[in-house]
């Protein structure tokens, strides 16, 4: 696996009240993630507590627990992790899933417990994309899928004249335990390098990879991903730039939600493109549309990653024939502060939803999560736009091939939601990108079909 190792200078908000584990995090693999049936999936996770984790060795007092199970039932499976070594400041542990526990199709859902015995206390972890904390109520998933069916030789491709040579190019990943150098590409003029991998039949056709630059990973970016096509015996991947942004990027906020939930509370979701030296958001809530009337409902802290970020929050506390306001205050370190809203939603006298979700009113377009997701045999994409605008939604496979165009340049009405059904009988299982172009504008989410 990638190891990060991340260095606090400053004791890091957890989401447990008077925890004395500073941070928790790095698990590996990432969720949403696919495996082999009959593969052992290692699972790593990492610790951080000030001045027990800095020095050499397990710190006192600081244990890990792994816990996992088939989605849909009930009691989790629970594993001891092993101490597995230092990661910079941090104790790393590990745990197992034997192969064979599940089929494919099969999804595992799971959860990371760190406790300190010295006060009794816990921390729950995030994975390396910054998606978590994992809670036994909030749990990550790893998706299980059918292995290669014959050997498969990748090239990978990658444009090196935004970030400049600085030694070896190579590729890592999943594939090849992380290793720098363990797959270098070669010269092939015009700064594209390239290079050969062979993947034989039998593993797994899902893999997470970066390029490496001498030394020096690809930036502040989630883990590219590949489904490898086993239907033919070479795949030749697209040109992509190296990425060598150092996450500084500013915020950049891109859709703002409510929704009712089966179990009858109201579920915010809002999504962040990209973050630096953000505090977290306030969340508020007001039975009119004036902020000034509006208290807080709690707090998000934020993951500050150069990547698409997706943040929830519940609310409970609801009441039949009652409209509901919120808004989201983006805190920054420096104490500034911005809102966005007001989302609104109904309750009606049975429990139901009133009408749609509105979006909040800063945001031009928005690209719903598809429901149901995971789906099979079929499933609903649904977007709002606030002006009426010529409007083309597509569905992409994980190679990037455009797999069905669902509206081409279409002329859509303005203020509302508008939904889209999606059969698609044809295709294999996995992880599909649907998007949304308005004018200039692109939004983008990822679905997965299980057969």
């Amino acid at each position: 696996m990638k190891r990060f190792a991340i260095l606090f200078m400053l004791v890091s908000v957890v989401l447990v009240l008077n925890a004395s584990i500073g941070w928790s995090g790095n698990i590996w693999p990432n969720e949403e993630t696919f495996h082999v049936p009959g593969n052992d999936l290692n699972v790593y996770y990492q610790i951080w507590k000030d001045g027990v984790t800095n020095s050499g060795g397990q710190g006192a007092g600081i244990t890990a627990t792994f816990y996992y199970r088939l989605s849909g039932e009930t009691v989790y499976n629970s594993v001891a992790m092993t101490y597995n070594g230092d990661v910079g400041s941090n104790d790393e542990y590990t745990a197992t899933i034997p192969g064979g526990t599940y089929i494919a199709g099969d999804i595992a859902e799971f959860y990371c417990e760190g406790y300190d015995t010295t006060d009794e206390t816990y921390s729950y972890g995030t994975d390396q994309n910054g998606h978590g904390p994992f809670t036994a109520a909030a749990p990550g998933e790893f998706f299980y899928g059918d292995p290669l069916g014959q050997d498969v030789t990748v090239t990978f491709r990658v444009d090196m004249s935004v970030a400049g040579v600085e030694g070896a190019i190579s590729v890592a990943g999943s594939f090849n335990g992380w290793a720098v150098g363990a797959n270098t590409l070669t010269d092939q003029g015009g700064n594209i390098y390239a290079g050969d991998v062979l993947f034989s039949g039998g593993s797994t056709p899902y893999i997470e990879y970066k390029f490496v630059n001498g030394s020096t990973w690809e930036g502040a970016i989630a883990n590219r991903q590949l489904e490898i096509d086993d239907t033919i015996p070479t795949m030749v991947l697209d040109i992509v730039y190296f990425n060598d942004d150092d996450g500084s990027l500013p915020v950049e906020f891109s859709s703002f939600e409510a929704v009712l939930t089966s179990e009858n509370y109201v579920l915010l979701e809002w999504v962040t493109q990209s973050e630096s030296d953000m505090m977290g958001y306030q969340v508020y809530r007001s039975a009119n549309d004036d902020i000034a009337d509006a208290y807080d409902m709690g707090f998000v802290e934020a993951n500050n990653i150069s990547a698409e970020q997706v943040y929830q929050f519940t609310d409970g506390d609801i009441q039949s024939e009652m409209t509901y306001y919120y808004w989201l205050e983006a805190k920054e370190m420096s104490g500034q502060s911005r809102f966005h809203g007001p989302v609104q939603i109904t309750i009606l006298e049975d429990g139901e939803e009133g009408g749609e979700s509105v979006p909040s009113t800063d945001v031009f377009a928005q690209l719903n999560q598809n429901h149901p997701n995971p789906f099979n045999p079929s499933t609903e994409i649904s977007f709002y736009i606030a002006e009426s605008s010529e409007i083309t939604l597509k569905v992409y496979n994980m190679k990037g091939q455009l797999i069905n165009t669902l509206i081409d340049h279409q002329q859509r009405s303005g203020g509302q939601i508008h939904r889209v059904s999606w059969e698609p009988k044809d295709q294999p299982s996995g992880i599909y990108f649907y998007q949304l172009t308005v004018g200039e504008s692109t939004f983008t989410r990822k679905m997965l079909m299980l057969k």
